[in-house]
């Protein structure tokens, strides 16, 4: 189990001490247990930007299965805190200013890094919501919800935590059953959100609570889920279930390979979308598009994100996992520490497990069924 700088393991595991624990570098999470076997010390975590937070959705030591758990990494020194339990974990949301916890409740809280919590019913400070978030998105000092009944909430971190999100009403103008379907929030906090109520993306400015002039509309959207990102100067959408993708600037459609995952927001010259065997490139001005890589054992993948100037996309299989960074144009293998997974879960309750955790200062692969997590090069 080394850790391996750029591609190095962790997990949250079971009682069985190394059994449930890997990332490119195996961690393991035990209460009152400290692990050093070429991998993460479980210590407390020393508070620097290398901070990262790791989700596990399912304790598998557990018969409830809202028993999840989560921890804090720090990938500069190898070091994994102590476990926290987290009851019917969904997401977690992360970037310098804060961390932000989810639940089915639904609810989420604030992750205090000096002394994290316990999420669970009695937990103070929890923030409740009206209802489920199909969309969320956090950028800078801001994060932004649409629920289940088609409403966007908005929240602006104010120095402490980011508080109860807001209401945003529907633009001036808008119809009575004006309703939001995708949201992204661009690195500099800016907010994009898209409805198929009128086909139309709009732009929301969150410091002055104001639509903005914005208005962009997209041919034939259809019905379906909507993943949105702003990737450099330019929004990008995709309708999942259809594989059409619009960027700004034009108002028709690219059709992109079934099953794809668009990447999140960030910097860059291309927008990138992932599928289980595959990565591709579409270019922001001409919107063709390029196959960069191909990953033939690929089982699983998720949504890439740009990361200090490099686009990072990830894929794990039964014995075997990959990543890839457009820094070197090269797919690397992640380290499974001898351990496989379970193919019918990873295809199954998993298979929408796989995330990138970043706060914009330490990334990480983290996969929220098993608890595996690997670092990402920096």
């Amino acid at each position: 189990m080394s850790f391996i700088r750029g591609s190095r393991s962790t997990r949250l595991p079971s009682g069985r001490v190394l059994q449930f624990t890997a990332i490119i570098a195996l961690i393991a999470l035990i209460v009152g247990l400290a692990i050093n076997s070429n991998g993460f010390d479980v210590k407390n975590v020393n508070l620097t930007n290398h901070n990262i937070w790791i989700l596990q959705k399912v304790d598998p030591k557990k018969k409830n299965q809202d028993d999840g758990r989560y921890a804090r990494v720090n990938t500069q020194v190898n070091e994994l805190g102590l476990k926290n339990v987290v009851k019917k974990p969904t997401e977690l949301l992360q970037t310098a200013a804060g961390s932000l916890l989810f639940n089915k409740d639904p609810s989420f809280i604030n992750i205090a890094s000096a002394q994290p919590v316990d999420f669970t019913a009695d937990t103070e400070g929890v923030i409740s919501l009206a209802s489920s978030a199909i969309a969320s998105d956090i950028g800078g000092t801001v994060a932004a919800i649409v629920d289940s009944s088609r409403v966007l909430r908005v929240s602006r971190f104010d120095g402490s935590v980011f508080p109860a999100p807001i209401e945003v009403k529907a633009p001036q103008g808008a119809a009575k059953n004006y309703g939001f379907d995708s949201v992204a929030v661009a690195t500099n906090g800016s907010v994009f959100t898209f409805s198929t109520t009128d086909s139309t993306i709009r732009q929301y400015d969150a410091a002055t609570q104001e639509w903005t002039d914005f208005k962009e509309t997209v041919s034939s959207p259809g019905t379906g889920t909507f993943q949105m990102a702003v990737v450099g100067s330019r929004w990008a959408l995709l309708n999942v279930e259809t594989a059409k993708l619009w960027v700004q600037g034009g108002s028709d459609s690219t059709a992109v390979a079934a099953g794809s995952y668009l990447q999140k927001s960030g910097l860059g010259n291309s927008v990138y979308l992932a599928t289980t065997t595959a990565l591709f490139s579409v270019t922001l001005d001409t919107r063709e598009v390029s196959q960069v890589q191909e990953v033939p054992g690929g089982l699983i993948s998720t949504r890439p994100i740009s990361f200090k100037g490099n686009v990072y996309a990830a894929w794990l299989a039964e014995a075997e996992g990959w990543f890839y960074s457009s820094g070197n144009q090269q797919l690397q293998p992640l380290d499974y520490a001898t351990k496989t997974l379970d193919p019918t879960k990873l295809t199954g309750e998993g298979k929408d497990a796989l995330t990138f955790q970043s706060n914009g200062e330490t990334a990480v692969i983290n996969d929220t069924y098993s608890g595996w997590a690997w670092s990402i090069p920096t």
